[in-house]
């Protein structure tokens, strides 16, 4: 392409702004954008900052790239199943739905300030192992997507990010839970027991009546079935009359 120092409408604006970009999207240097394109360096840092494809913004765009999409953020606990997802980079600011016009009332009084020995209101959201094990494991995938592409700065401050992370989830599950949480977290752990005991069970069950052979032999023994699934309870005596 021709020099070209002066353009005549936004047309040809447009065009070099275009060309610009594409060309430092592909690694080309901002000089020789520059030099090919006849346009000043000072005016082709103005236009990415307005643009934003300047170093730092490829860069972040390069990062999203490598971690993929996010997947959907979980409700905290305490609040709804509302749609959590993320909005999409470029596309139109979410708006409330319409609802009836709240009514008028008294105004709520400001509430005090907590002080250094008060509580706040809402409780603390603690991070589990698990959580920062996969935000690990996401960071060092991105950074072998980021090698492979030859940024290899980039790629070696994500793998720094992913040992930290996976350093902590190792840290995390060396804790014990908190206080408040250990009643819930034993609520689920008999939930989840009782629901794979369940499936055990029908899995048993139809081995015995000879409907799938896929089971080992220890689903079937005597003692797996009598100590784990069936304590007290499991008549051996009458199982073949019964199945």
């Amino acid at each position: 392409m021709s020099p070209m120092t002066n353009w005549r409408c936004d047309e040809e604006r447009a065009d070099l702004i275009a060309a610009a970009r594409a060309m430092r999207e592909e690694g080309v240097v901002m000089h020789e954008v520059a030099r090919q394109l006849g346009v000043p360096v000072s005016t082709l840092h103005r236009w990415a900052a307005e643009g934003g494809w300047r170093t730092m913004d490829m860069a972040a765009a390069r990062m999203r790239a490598a971690f993929g999409e996010r997947a959907e953020a979980s409700p905290a606990p305490g609040e709804t199943g509302a749609d959590t997802a993320p909005q999409a980079e470029g596309g139109p600011e979410p708006h409330p739905e319409p609802g009836p016009e709240p009514q008028a009332g008294p105004a709520p009084e400001p509430r005090p300030e907590p002080g250094p020995g008060d509580e706040p209101d809402a409780p603390y959201q603690f991070i589990c192992p698990i959580q920062a094990r996969i935000a690990g494991e996401r960071a060092m995938k991105a950074a072998f997507a980021l090698m492979v592409d030859g940024e290899l700065k980039s790629a070696s401050q994500t793998m720094q990010l992913a040992e930290r992370m996976l350093g902590a989830a190792r840290v995390l599950g060396e804790l014990p839970l908190p206080p408040e949480n250990d009643e819930a977290a034993r609520r689920e752990s008999e939930k989840n027991h009782a629901e794979l005991t369940r499936r055990i069970r029908n899995l048993v069950k139809m081995a015995l009546r000879g409907e799938v052979s896929c089971l080992p032999k220890w689903a079937t023994s005597k003692s797996f079935l009598a100590d784990t699934l069936y304590p007290d309870q499991y008549n051996w005596d009458d199982t073949a009359e019964q199945e």
